[in-house]
């Protein structure tokens, strides 16, 4: 044994440096992953398929699909109420819309043909604000600031997430605001924003915007058909069923069984 013995520590010695020179050929610095990183943003495709980090690839599950849909129509009222709750003028446009129906289209106050200029580009700049910062310029800064999820893009830029979001809910999909008890701004400024949960619940997370001394303060409300009886300036968006010869055209919402979307928190529509 000990004629072997001073072979073994220079045997032990190759292993070490071999293993060595293997595990720096397989380790990336921090320089070379985040250049690695950069790339991979690079070569990612910016399209309304992938861009969300909510969307699903065709033929995925489609609650994902049903997640993402819900969380488009929580901002757009979100938005929408904030932009009630602060701009003197175009809650005055809205409450004109209001005169002679319960409900105003979407694509009316953001699509590319708006009705509004004004609307759209305030609507945007605070989508952009939110997407970027993840709060607006009229949040209180030490007050609650809940709201819907961000909606995450996979590296794109701020701006195309703005676009593609308005694209999905403006142009993609037919969405309606409805507003059960109207606009009344008599008692306080006071606006409360949900969506329709694409189910047959009569209920859904709201988030009810309140000012305060600093701004605007934000909670997490459950809004059912009780809630809408108590509070006033409530904005739910819904989907729009427009009905076409064409079977594959999305606002016919085939899929969601027939659901009559105009029953949710209307005084029709149940208990919660």
């Amino acid at each position: 044994m000990k004629k072997y013995a001073k072979y073994l520590i220079p045997i032990f010695l190759l292993v070490f440096l071999f293993s060595c020179e293997i595990e720096n050929d397989t380790l990336l610095s921090p320089e070379e992953t985040s250049i690695d990183s950069k790339n991979n943003l690079i070569d990612a495709e910016f399209n309304s398929e992938n861009i969300f980090n909510s969307d699903i690839s065709k033929g995925g599950n489609p609650e994902d699909e049903v997640g993402k849909f819900i969380d488009h129509m929580q901002w757009t009222s979100f938005i929408t109420g904030e932009i009630i709750d602060n701009d003197t003028s175009l809650r005055l446009y809205i409450m004109s819309q209001l005169s002679t129906s319960d409900a105003i289209h979407v694509e009316d106050l953001i699509g590319a043909n708006t009705n509004n200029q004004s609307f759209h580009d305030a609507f945007e700049s605070l989508l952009y604000s939110y997407f970027a910062f993840g709060n607006s310029a009229n949040g209180c800064p030490e007050g609650d600031k809940d709201h819907p999820p961000i909606i995450i893009g996979n590296g794109a830029p701020v701006q195309t997430l703005v676009d593609l979001f308005i694209k999905y809910i403006a142009v993609d999909n037919c969405v309606e605001l409805y507003f059960p008890n109207n606009l009344d701004f008599s008692a306080g400024y006071t606006v409360t924003s949900t969506a329709h949960p694409l189910s047959t619940v009569n209920s859904n997370i709201g988030y009810e915007r309140r000012n305060s001394l600093c701004g605007d303060e934000t909670l997490k409300k459950l809004v059912n058909t009780t809630y809408v009886s108590n509070n006033p300036n409530i904005v739910v968006a819904r989907p729009l069923i427009i009905t076409t010869t064409d079977p594959d055209d999305p606002c016919n919402y085939r899929q969601y069984g027939g659901i009559d979307f105009t029953d949710f928190l209307s005084s029709s529509g149940g208990g919660a």
